[in-house]
């Protein structure tokens, strides 16, 4: 299994290949960790590319991160250390597309459990695929630019 991660600030993923890498999944990880043979290691990924080319995201669970994977079709494993992170991935998992897990009283065990379930359990790819296409179905854009100039008129 082949993890990109990201510390947070100033490399890119290659936008050439949109098919998810078999086994590939991308996380956010603390600073200090180091790269080795399966694990990518960059300053700055961007989410969405990231997403694209992952099977699966394993991040903190909060609401940016968790919209890039989706709307990607991507599936997500959060690991919840706050009340935010907490209420977005309770509805993710609630959707299907992806699992809940508390920082606070996470092993590696069941780290490595659910990792291993949500890869090998399709239903959270498609899940998470219905997901994206019900968010393209909607122009944010547009639909946020009419209610600042209506809540501004």
């Amino acid at each position: 299994m082949r993890i990109a991660a990201t510390a947070a600030t100033a490399t890119s993923v290659p936008a050439q290949r949109s098919a998810p890498l078999p086994g590939a999944i991308a996380a956010k990880i603390p600073r200090d960790c180091r790269a080795t043979s399966s694990v990518h290691v960059a300053d700055y990924l961007p989410g969405h590319l990231a997403a694209r080319r992952a099977a699966v995201v394993v991040s903190h669970g909060g609401s940016t991160t968790g919209y890039q994977a989706l709307a990607e079709g991507r599936p997500i494993l959060g690991i919840a250390a706050n009340l935010d992170q907490h209420l977005a991935m309770t509805a993710i998992q609630d959707a299907g597309a992806g699992l809940l897990l508390r920082a606070g009283t996470l092993t590696r065990e069941v780290l490595a459990g659910a990792l291993r379930g949500i890869v090998s359990e399709p239903a959270y790819t498609h899940a998470a695929g219905r997901l994206r296409d019900e968010f393209a179905r909607w122009n944010a854009p547009a639909t946020f630019a009419r209610f600042v100039e209506e809540a501004t008129a």
